[in-house]
Formats: C-alpha cells, sequence, structure tokens
C-alpha cells in the first residue's frame, strides 16, 4: 500500500455564519475542498483558479471536524463529499476516487491499495497447467496469503473476485 495525499470536495450553496456574518443572500454554487497541511485540516474555494483558503474557518485537527465545520457554514449541501487524489504512476492526473481505491491508514493518512492489499479466490476454470501459484479468478497474480477459502462463505474483498464467488461459491 503507497501513502497519497487525498483530498475531499463538495458544492455548497448560501454561506452563513462566520462566512457571511451580514447574512447577505448570495447566489450560486460555492465548491469547496478539504485538505490536508501538516497536522491539520484546511477548507479553501476551489471555483477561482487562486483556490483561497477559508481563513475565518479555523484548522482542525480531523477530517471529520473538518467536514462537519464545513456543512455548517453553508446553508445547503449541493453535492455530498468526494475523495480526490492522484494514483500512483508516471502517467497519473488527480482524479475522483473511490473508496475502493484508497483506505484511511488512520491519523490523517490514506493509501492506494493494491491487488495485494484485497483477498481473492481461485477460481478452477482459470488454473492454468503447471502454474505454481495460479491468478486469482480477477486474474491479478498475487501471493498465496492473499487467497482465501471459498469453503469459508467469506466473499473476497476484490470486486472482481467477489463477483464470481457470488455466483460459484455462495452458500455452498
Amino acid at each position: 500500500m503507497r501513502n497519497i495525499r487525498v483530498t475531499f470536495r463538495a458544492v455548497f450553496e448560501q454561506p452563513i455564519g462566520v462566512l457571511n456574518p451580514m447574512g447577505v443572500t448570495l447566489p450560486g454554487a460555492f465548491p469547496v475542498e478539504v485538505y490536508r497541511k501538516g497536522d491539520n485540516w484546511e477548507a479553501r474555494e476551489i471555483a477561482s483558479a487562486k483556490r483561497r483558503r477559508y481563513e475565518k474557518l479555523r484548522n482542525c485537527p480531523t477530517l471529520e471536524i473538518a467536514q462537519t465545520t464545513v456543512e455548517q457554514s453553508f446553508a445547503r449541501c449541493v453535492q455530498t463529499w468526494q475523495i480526490w487524489g492522484t494514483p500512483p504512476g508516471p502517467d497519473s492526473q488527480e482524479r475522483m476516487l473511490t473508496p475502493y481505491d484508497v483506505c484511511d491508514m488512520g491519523k490523517g493518512e490514506f493509501g492506494w491499495c493494491t491487488d495485494e492489499d484485497r483477498t481473492h479466490i481461485i477460481h478452477a476454470p482459470t488454473i492454468p497447467p503447471g502454474a505454481r501459484i495460479p491468478p486469482a479468478a480477477c486474474g491479478a497474480r498475487v501471493k498465496a496469503d492473499c487467497f482465501i477459502s471459498t469453503r469459508a462463505n467469506v466473499a473476497p474483498t476484490c470486486k472482481a473476485c467477489a463477483e464470481v464467488w457470488e455466483k460459484e461459491y455462495r452458500e455452498k
């Protein structure tokens, strides 16, 4: 598992409280990004190229506190929080990630999940003759300790292997 930097983005309407002390109605959407800086989480607007930090929203020690602070500073949430980051690799670009792609490693750190970080099953039709360690049902070549028994009645964490397990081995 490799550490990667992630940000969380959401879209809100109508700032309230410390972001709008006069209570003026402000039309339009306000895209916000929560990102980690040092040991704290900060919020900034991402609608303009300058990406100004929301100075009035204090530095927050955890991601949950930062997201809650931002949510309480707006009247409505138009689009819920999304995970954004750059996957490892030479040609990778920043994109929206899924919880399947990354895992929370605690203390505000996130890691990129690889095939070795998931559990797999061996499916008999996919075993090539003479293979020492056969490929998983999804086709990935992983170490032997990444496999789980199909008799355990436990779904593997790999999506493709879980689909095969659901069709072939569930409750058998």
